[in-house]
């Protein structure tokens, strides 16, 4: 898969998309792999129930917040390319200083 990086203010594209839901699958594995469940974020809501990560969390409850803080957007629909890069390296950093896990961004060399 390769994905091309446009300049700011142009739209994503179809294959950005899937690299960018790919990336959240890949890293809700490793999350799952290193034993960190949700748990540790439910339990500010008092819920305490071991919860495998998924790929739609990682976008619903890392990386959306991140996007809103860092451009005002709410859905990843409205943010460009550069924005998408901005957030992509944000949640990298966090996981990593946070859980020591590392995913990187999927592409053509990744996919074999």
């Amino acid at each position: 898969m390769k994905v091309k990086v446009l300049a700011d203010g142009t739209k994503l594209t179809k294959e950005h998309w899937a690299a960018q839901h790919k990336w959240f699958d890949m890293i809700a594995h490793e999350l799952n792999d290193a034993g960190l469940t949700l748990k540790p974020f439910m339990e500010q809501v008092d819920y305490k129930m071991d919860i495998p990560w998924t790929g739609t969390m990682i976008k619903q409850i890392l990386y959306k917040p991140i996007l809103e803080t860092q451009t005002g957007k709410e859905t990843t629909k409205e943010m460009t390319p550069f924005q998408a890069k901005n957030v992509n390296m944000a949640l990298e950093w966090w996981l990593s200083t946070h859980t020591g896990v590392q995913v990187d961004f999927p592409s053509e060399e990744s996919n074999g």
